[in-house]
């Protein structure tokens, strides 16, 4: 297996952007075991996981943790917490109109892949050229 150098990855994000005519940053992802900061990295509160991928997207190389994130489902499926009980037993998400039965979306969460509790500690998320 061959690691590549951070000069590397940016520049494979550059040709990234460039072939596929993306008008925004390509994203890398990093699962951190450790809560030590991330040299010029923002950790954010209050938000959504799809969020912070879109400020990453647009150039702002962020963290989320378990005390930023705010989405239940993406909080679980990261391991920073078990769902709230109306996402566990599926009436939240009848409540919401995403489904009109609780059975499927017990299911749905029953089945949604998602890392064992506490296996990361945060999330890191940056533009591939920066």
């Amino acid at each position: 297996m061959t690691i590549a150098t951070i000069e590397e990855i940016q520049e494979l994000g550059a040709r990234m952007k460039a072939i596929l005519s993306l008008s925004t940053f390509p994203v890398g992802v990093r699962f951190l075991t450790t809560k030590d900061a991330v040299e010029g990295a923002k950790t954010l509160d209050r938000h959504r996981y799809c969020q912070a991928l879109m400020r990453a997207r647009h150039g702002q190389d962020v963290l989320l943790d378990a005390g930023g994130i705010s989405c239940p489902a993406a909080a679980r499926a990261f391991g920073f917490r078990p769902l709230p009980e109306p996402l566990r037993t599926g009436k939240g998400l009848v409540g919401f109109g995403i489904v009109s039965e609780e059975k499927v979306a017990e299911k749905m969460f029953e089945k949604m892949p998602h890392l064992e509790m506490g296996a990361i500690q945060q999330i890191h998320l940056y533009p591939l050229e920066k």
